[in-house]
């Protein structure tokens, strides 16, 4: 999805402002997201429904800097998706009521870190 909003906005495909592909593709993130959630057995409540939007308006302004970030489509879809995982699983435990245990956690989010420093440092060729 985002691949193809970043290209539709990039070679001007659709005569459309660049906000509708991303307002469009945020929206059926956040969709995504909050179904996925629901997957998990999570409560539908005022947390559930506050986390949904803030997802949707994260992932929204991560797209629109990233759009502005001299790389190609694969690359800013890759760091969205990225960071948009590492958000909503976040989210996910503190949805559940188990809640996130740190002690497993903190490994993953350091080594997340580190290879997203290291593919955006190493890998990426930078326009």
């Amino acid at each position: 999805i985002w691949a193809g909003a970043y290209a539709i906005i990039s070679l001007q495909i659709l005569n459309v402002s660049y906000w509708t592909p991303l307002v469009f593709s945020s929206l059926i993130t956040t969709a995504v997201s909050a179904w996925w959630w629901r997957e998990y057995q999570v409560e539908k409540n005022d947390r559930f429904w506050w986390w949904v939007l803030c997802i949707g308006v994260l992932v929204l302004e991560i797209s629109w800097v990233l759009f502005r970030w001299p790389l190609g489509y694969f690359t800013n879809d890759l760091i969205l998706i990225w960071l948009w995982y590492d958000v909503w699983l976040l989210a996910r435990f503190h949805l559940v009521p188990a809640g996130i245990n740190w002690r497993k956690q903190n490994l993953f989010f350091i080594i997340n870190g580190v290879l997203l420093m290291l593919y955006l440092f190493l890998i990426v060729k930078w326009k």
